[in-house]
């Protein structure tokens, strides 16, 4: 894998970026989402979207990342066209014990 970032500027001032992976040996074509950010001052001016247009335009044949369960976030990438996939137990909790 190779990590990649992408800087959204304005005046000289970073207001965003979009950091991942290019997969290149189990899922080649797949780009990796692992962390979108946007300055609060600049958010709802459609920053995010703006790269992942740019994302989309690096050749990735499926986009995927990870989210929290009821994060705001869930809901931007659903407004911009990704689904649920599937979901993940949180690393480190048990299975909850049954008993008799």
């Amino acid at each position: 894998m190779r990590g990649c970032l992408l800087v959204a500027e304005s005046g000289g001032e970073v207001v965003g970026y979009l950091y991942y992976y290019r997969c290149t040996t189990k899922k080649p074509g797949q780009l990796s989402i692992y962390s979108l950010v946007v300055a609060e001052g600049w958010r709802r001016r459609r920053i995010g979207c703006m790269l992942i247009v740019v994302l989309k335009e690096q050749g990735g044949k499926l986009i995927a990342l990870k989210c929290v369960q009821g994060s705001a976030a869930n809901i931007f990438y659903e407004a911009i066209g990704f689904g649920l996939v599937g979901t993940e137990k949180p690393p480190g909790r048990s299975q909850p014990r049954r008993g008799r």
